[in-house]
C-alpha cells in the first residue's frame, strides 16, 4: 500500500509520520516557551510579552484540536484507500471468472 498523504491547510502535503514528527517539534517549542515565561518576570515588558504564556497555552489547544482533525483525515483516507483497493480486486475477480 503507497504511503498515505493528507494536505495541512490546503498548502502541504504530510505522511503521517511527517504531521506527528512536525506537532511534536511544536508541542516541544510551545512548552519551552511556557516554562521560561511562567520562570521569568519581565516587568518591563510590555503586556503582550508579559502575557505570552497564555496566548502559548491557547495556542496548544487550537493544536490540539487540530491535531485531532488531521488524524481523522489521515484515518479517513486509510480507509478510502483501502476500500479502492478491496473494489479493484473484486472487480477484477468478476472479470476473470
Amino acid at each position: 500500500m503507497e504511503e498515505i498523504k493528507v494536505k495541512a491547510y490546503g498548502l502541504i502535503n504530510f505522511t503521517k509520520k511527517q504531521y506527528v514528527i512536525t506537532q511534536a517539534i511544536v508541542l516541544a517549542i510551545a512548552i519551552v516557551i511556557v516554562i521560561v515565561t511562567f520562570a521569568v518576570e519581565l516587568p518591563q515588558a510590555n503586556m503582550i510579552i508579559r502575557n505570552i504564556h497564555w496566548l502559548v497555552l491557547f495556542t496548544l489547544v487550537g493544536e490540539a484540536i487540530e491535531t485531532i482533525l488531521m488524524l481523522k483525515k489521515f484515518g479517513d483516507r486509510k480507509e478510502e484507500i483501502l476500500m479502492h483497493e478491496k473494489f479493484s480486486r473484486s472487480n477484477q475477480e468478476i472479470q476473470n471468472g
